[in-house]
């Protein structure tokens, strides 16, 4: 940009300038402000007389608010050119305005820089719709993952996890154990009660289960009236105990259908990683199995794989 044809459009620019909707904002050789556009009062708060004299730099920063305008500097003092730079401009009120930023550099009749002119196009309405997709596209795939009516992970995200939970247990070498949790009897809920209050008996043990594990455990509704928890690092005693937890508390649930008070209990299989149990398929299928054991067994107890004789499991 030439710098005499500026000095003679001079009135023709300001009234550009003053009429543009973007943020324009012209700093001498240095980077100190001289002029602030209208454009620039509307997204970023301050008025001109705010901010002229004041380097241009410190008005750049990240989204955090830091002052970030070391790679602006960087590349006008390369003579690089600025093209719809993202970058982010520091509002009066404390925020931070997210820009597309084009730095154009007007040269004197002998090539000398002697003003910098900067335009920036606000994209917060555009970041705002992104974080939104961002936001809509977790919630689906977290909607992929979950069990739509008791709200814990489905079978797929189980599936999922074993592997990846088995896996690390085998590298870093520590316990890894797994709760299969069978509901005794809930054909007989359903049966006496209606299926609606067999899915709210479903919800409440599927809290019971969340609420007594820890966040980094993995709990799933691996079936219609079973669930699954992974518990990395649990050994027999930790899985145990885990297990009676749960066991106690849903036996002590009372779920009202009417004025009948609906008693339920569970049978709980664990399994543990051993030198027998050296897959997930044998993992899984070793806590169902042995689950079952302890359903055939009587209903509301526990059973764990390394207590019984390996000939009595089947997997």
């Amino acid at each position: 940009m030439n710098y005499k044809r500026l000095k003679d459009h001079a009135e023709l620019l300001e009234a550009v300038i003053g009429a543009s909707s973007d943020i324009i904002i012209i700093t001498d050789e240095r980077g100190n402000i001289l002029v602030w556009n209208s454009g620039a009062e509307r997204y970023l708060g301050y008025q001109e007389n705010e901010v002229f004299g004041k380097n241009i730099l410190n008005f750049i920063v990240d989204e955090n608010g830091k002052i970030n305008g070391s790679d602006l500097k960087e590349m006008l003092k390369k003579r690089q050119k600025v093209e719809n730079l993202r970058c982010f401009y520091r509002k009066k009120d404390g925020g931070q305005e997210p820009v597309l930023l084009t730095v154009n550099l007007a040269r004197d009749a002998r090539g000398r820089v002697r003003r910098v002119v900067g335009i920036a196009k606000s994209i917060r309405y555009e970041m705002d719709i992104e974080a939104a997709l961002k936001r809509k596209n977790k919630e689906l795939e977290l909607l992929s993952m979950t069990d739509h009516l008791t709200r814990v992970n489905n079978r797929r995200y189980f599936d999922t996890k074993i592997e990846e939970e088995f896996r690390r247990a085998i590298q870093l070498k520590y316990p890894l154990s797994l709760l299969f949790i069978d509901f005794d009897d809930l054909k007989k809920v359903n049966d006496l009660f209606g299926h609606s209050a067999g899915d709210i008996v479903l919800v409440n043990i599927a809290k019971i289960i969340s609420d007594s594990v820890k966040e980094t455990d993995v709990v799933a509704r691996y079936g219609g009236d079973e669930f699954v928890v992974i518990i990395p690092g649990a050994t027999k005693k930790n899985a145990l105990e885990i297990a009676e937890r749960i066991r106690r508390k849903v036996e002590s649930l009372k779920i009202m259908s009417g004025e009948t008070g609906i008693s339920v209990t569970v049978s709980i299989g664990i399994s543990e990683i051993s030198q027998t149990i050296n897959s997930p398929h044998k993992l899984i299928n070793t806590a169902d199995t042995v689950a079952k054991q302890a359903k055939r067994a009587g209903k509301n107890r526990i059973l764990h794989a390394a207590d019984l004789e390996s000939k009595t499991i089947q997997v």
